[in-house]
């Protein structure tokens, strides 16, 4: 087919092959299945299963009830699903997802990606760009970023690796899992355990309710602040760290076994405090109710097991 194509579809089956220009597709109670399209395209789905394979141009696509497969789209998308399970792949520009109920798998978009769901997993992976992700209720998981990712995240557990840019998060209630973002780490969590390996640059943790712990596997070069206000702290530091180190227990123990000055206070807290290297950098953990256990990397995880029980 050589023009655009303008198609409604009704309680029945919709098979387009290949099409040399844009399309239109209305369809209704129709299984749907799309092999090429030369130009942008527009589907509008109820309870319409969709396969679509190729999209020379841009896809704007709403669909409601039923299954959408996404292959490749040489342009952005705009997706927009309601109880609509989503597998995308290979998005050539940007992506905007907004769902509910939609479990969702995203891999291989070229620039940026911004999705807002509820009710369903998300699986992300492949981003060229930066990622903005807004979810309740719902578990998330992304991975090989190329920019800076945001999660905002509403009783949804989240987890985030290899990340190429910075990361900003914010958790009302949930755990939070990153591993090895490269830029600075802003992270705010209302309940649920916090764990961080190998962040790259500067990290924030401020922490209402759950147990926080960081680990690096290279020496520390840049500033760490925590703050948790029930729960227990525990960081791996590795030998050869340059930080100036103030840590505050209100309530609690405090361990470590690097060369750091420990004292108790008069509220039944801890205080510690020291130069490690040349204290190039400052890392400072504030506890109100909990424990805090800061080791050197190698050994850290022996001592877990004396203080990860629930703070008193």
């Amino acid at each position: 087919i050589g023009g655009d194509t303008v198609l409604r579809q009704r309680h029945g089956e919709a098979d387009l092959r290949k099409l040399g220009a844009g399309l239109t597709l209305d369809a209704h109670h129709s299984k749907v299945g799309v092999k090429s399209v030369g130009a942008s395209a527009t589907l509008r789905l109820q309870h319409s299963p969709a396969k679509v394979r190729r999209v020379e141009g841009s896809l704007e696509l709403s669909g409601a009830h039923g299954p959408v497969s996404v292959r490749r789209v040489a342009g952005g998308a705009s997706l927009r699903l309601r109880h609509s399970p989503l597998e995308a792949e290979a998005v050539g520009e940007d992506l905007s997802v907004d769902g509910s109920h939609s479990p969702m798998t995203v891999a291989g978009v070229g620039q940026d990606l911004q999705l807002t769901t509820s009710h369903g997993p998300v699986t992300l992976s492949d981003v060229g760009g930066g990622a903005v992700v807004r979810a309740s209720h719902s578990p998330v998981t992304v991975s090989a970023v190329g920019g800076k990712i945001v999660l905002r995240g509403s009783r949804s557990p989240l987890k985030a690796a290899a990340v190429g840019g910075g990361a900003t998060v914010r958790s009302d209630h949930g755990p939070v899992e990153m591993d090895a973002v490269a830029g600075g780490v802003a992270l705010r969590s209302g309940g649920g355990r916090t764990l961080l390996r190998n962040p790259g640059s500067e990290v924030t943790v401020q922490s209402r309710r759950g147990d926080v712990e960081i680990r690096w596997d290279r020496p520390v070069e840049s500033p760490c602040t925590v703050q948790c206000s029930r729960g227990n702290v525990h960081l791996a530091v590795p030998r050869g760290s340059s930080l100036e180190v103030l840590g505050h227990v209100e309530r609690g123990r405090a361990a470590t076994d690097l060369p750091l000055e420990v004292a108790a206070n008069s509220r039944g807290g801890h205080t510690v405090s020291g130069r490690l290297g040349s204290g190039a950098q400052r890392l400072q953990v504030e506890v109100d109710r909990g424990h805090l256990s800061l080791m050197a990397a190698a050994e850290a995880a022996e001592e877990e097991t004396d203080t990860n029980g629930e703070s008193g």
